[in-house]
């Protein structure tokens, strides 16, 4: 496994991590109409956590595990745009009051592991080894 793909393994078990600590784990898969979607990131058929968790993710280590070079991707400034707008009314457990602070303290685990997947997707679709 090369170097860049060893760190990416690394930052999907982050990922992982990350939204099962701010509760987006997403509890019940799509169904197999919305797995079909050929729209970006699936936003006409699932929540984009669902999409991190049942298509990003499972394609990712794909790749991985099968020695594949991993493309470079732009996930950061989607998850950016869909955790400001989206996710602040679903997250459970937050108060109304302290609601942004709070959401924003609980994915900023999230964001911070899809800003280094695309950093390091970068550097390795411009490694040539």
């Amino acid at each position: 496994m090369s170097e860049f793909n060893a760190e990416m393994a690394d930052e999907l078990v982050c990922l992982v991590q990350a939204m099962k600590s701010a509760e987006m784990w997403p509890s019940t898969p799509p169904s197999q109409q919305a797995m079909q979607s050929t729209t970006p990131f699936a936003v006409d058929s699932m929540p984009f956590e669902s999409w991190l968790a049942f298509i990003f993710i499972p394609k990712m280590q794909w790749l991985l595990d099968s020695g594949n070079k991993v493309p470079e991707m732009q996930i950061y400034p989607a998850a950016e745009l869909y955790l400001d707008s989206g996710v602040k009314g679903r997250v459970e457990g937050v108060s109304k009051d302290n609601a942004d602070e709070n959401v924003e303290q609980r994915v900023s685990g999230v964001l911070a592991c899809l800003k280094r997947i695309d950093d390091i997707a970068a550097l390795a679709s411009k490694d040539v080894n």
